[in-house]
């Protein structure tokens, strides 16, 4: 689960359980995907990470985004989130429905260029690109893009990443455009006082930068 503090004490949950944990898993039919979503949300939930619109060559759990997206219950407050690794991706979120989009990019830049062959100023870019497209939707109002920026915590092969170095990614991405920002522990590398300094750096660092728009993804990995 993602946890976006909010102004308030309480916390808001987007669920990406049928997004991230279905993933990299064998893949489910789009009636049971959508089964499972509406289940969340008669349990109250609703705030989801829906699907991925990326490639069903490339990741085959994800196929049939747009049709999980046309089976999903209305309910009042629910936000339907989407992941898209591009423009094409969020074009097709857009068309589908979706009222949040997710974009990822790393705090490293070895992490970066071996999963999505970039550079992390090539992904900023698309992700410009990708707020851009949100903003000039015809059909409805505008589409917040929330930017995850993976390896926050530490890289697999570059091993710790200054609080400072993502703050200022994060600002970057703040300009740019996107909402929100998530803090993403991507290789269960987090500790408290990791998550405290980067905290505070980011109240520090960046005015944008605070409680209603700072969130946390972690991975219980190590």
């Amino acid at each position: 689960m993602t946890v976006h503090p909010s102004v308030e004490p309480d916390v808001v949950i987007r669920d990406v359980g049928p997004r991230d944990g279905l993933q990299p898993e064998a893949p489910v039919a789009p009636d049971l995907r959508a089964r499972l979503i509406n289940s969340l949300i008669d349990a109250g939930v609703r705030r989801i990470e829906i699907a991925a619109f990326v490639s069903p060559k490339a990741v085959p759990a994800m196929a049939g985004a747009d049709e999980v997206f046309g089976l999903i219950e209305a309910a009042p407050g629910l936000i339907r989130t989407a992941l898209v690794p591009n423009l094409k991706g969020a074009q097709m979120a857009l068309g589908a429905g979706a009222e949040e989009l997710t974009v990822t990019i790393s705090a490293s830049e070895a992490y970066n260029q071996r999963n999505v062959k970039m550079s992390t100023a090539q992904s900023a870019e698309v992700i410009a690109q990708i707020v851009a497209a949100a903003r000039q939707r015809d059909d409805g109002p505008e589409v917040a893009v929330d930017a995850v920026i993976s390896c926050a915590f530490g890289s697999p092969y570059e091993g710790d990443i200054a609080p400072g170095e993502v703050v200022e990614l994060a600002h970057k991405l703040l300009t740019s455009g996107v909402k929100t920002i998530t803090y993403a522990d991507t290789t269960g590398m987090a500790t408290p006082r990791r998550v405290k300094d980067l905290l505070t750096s980011s109240e520090d660092g960046a005015d944008e930068l605070g409680a209603s728009n700072v969130g946390m993804h972690f991975h219980d990995t190590r």
